[in-house]
């Protein structure tokens, strides 16, 4: 499935509209970079007390793609942040999609 003419037209779509989104861009080196810090500065913070980092990686996946979507960035701890994770989280369930994502691991 990764040649023909469909395949080759929908990568030229895909890549030509993500670019628009900052792919390949130093812009969105920025943005992860920004996660980044908050997540490492936040690990440090914690001193060898459990860390559930799945919670915290998801935050800042979702923060860069709304920062993307929006052009507005939460700090980890948003309420307002939390609360799109937990849609989200809540959308994915409700709709099967985690059992999706476990099986094509």
């Amino acid at each position: 499935m990764g040649q023909g003419h469909s395949w080759s037209s929908l990568r030229r779509f895909s890549l030509r509209h993500l670019r628009d989104f900052g792919f390949g861009k130093n812009s969105l080196e920025g943005l992860i970079m920004d996660e980044v810090t908050e997540l490492v500065d936040w690990i440090q913070f914690q001193h060898g007390k459990p860390l559930n980092l799945h919670r915290r990686y998801s935050l800042a996946v979702v923060n860069v793609l709304w920062t993307v979507l929006s052009g507005k960035r939460y700090a980890h701890n948003d309420p307002k942040l939390v609360a799109i994770l937990d849609q989200l989280e809540t959308y994915l369930q409700i709709n099967n999609f985690g059992k999706f994502v476990l099986r094509e691991l």
